[in-house]
């Protein structure tokens, strides 16, 4: 399994809040994407690359590109500014570096169903971090059907005013519903609804904070 940590958008609703990335806000004393590189680490997971925009985002021990400095295709593309470093032999699983993983929600990340896209995420709001909104934190498959998953990330762009996950979610889901997919047998829905969460905006990390103590 090859893990890419994608940190490459322009955190526009994120504002520069405390004057960091929303990557590197404060958790348990280090910044968000060197806690979850730690527990990725401590599943044996070495084969990490954080794709980035800023030089913040670099993490040391780990691999990291700069997307400033690669051409501009797909560049502004939430997934496929990753595409040219998916895995082509095995699984890639894209993670968002603007999410908190549980420990628990890591090791959902990792199980992997075979042949089937799997999306790591929660289906509605939280009865947990109170966010009232679904989130995707990320999605895995297979090297095999990394052409077929490049299409539907290709047909699912400005699909909705939906975030750029769900279009995915909704082209593949519903592809897959008619049997419409190619390579592909499935998609499967990881639903976690626990400490999890993504930091779009200011409020949605003080709102954390608060929660955890």
């Amino acid at each position: 399994m090859k893990i890419l940590l994608l940190c490459g958008g322009e955190s526009s609703r994120w504002g520069n809040y405390m004057g960091i990335p929303k990557q590197l806000v404060p958790i348990d004393g280090k910044p968000l994407l060197e806690d979850t590189i730690y527990k990725l680490n401590e599943k044996g997971l070495s084969e990490i690359l954080i794709v980035g925009c800023d030089k913040g985002h670099m993490v040391p021990g780990t691999s990291y590109v700069d997307l400033n400095l690669e051409e501009q295709t797909f560049r502004q593309h939430k997934f496929l500014s990753s595409r040219k470093f998916w895995n082509t032999n095995g699984v890639t699983l894209l993670l968002f570096g603007d999410v908190f993983f549980s420990k628990s929600a890591i090791d959902v990340s990792l199980s992997f169903t075979s042949n089937s896209i799997n999306f790591i995420g929660r289906l509605t709001g939280s009865r947990v971090t109170s966010c009232e909104y679904p989130e995707i934190f990320g999605v895995s498959f297979s090297s095999i059907h990394n052409n077929e998953v490049e299409s539907l990330m290709l047909e699912a762009d400005n699909k909705s005013n939906r975030p750029a996950g769900w279009q995915l979610y909704e082209v593949a889901a519903n592809k897959s519903a008619i049997g419409a997919l190619t390579s592909v047998s499935g998609v499967v829905f990881n639903h976690i609804d626990d400490f999890t969460e993504d930091f779009d905006f200011p409020d949605d990390y003080e709102r954390w904070k608060k929660i955890q103590s």
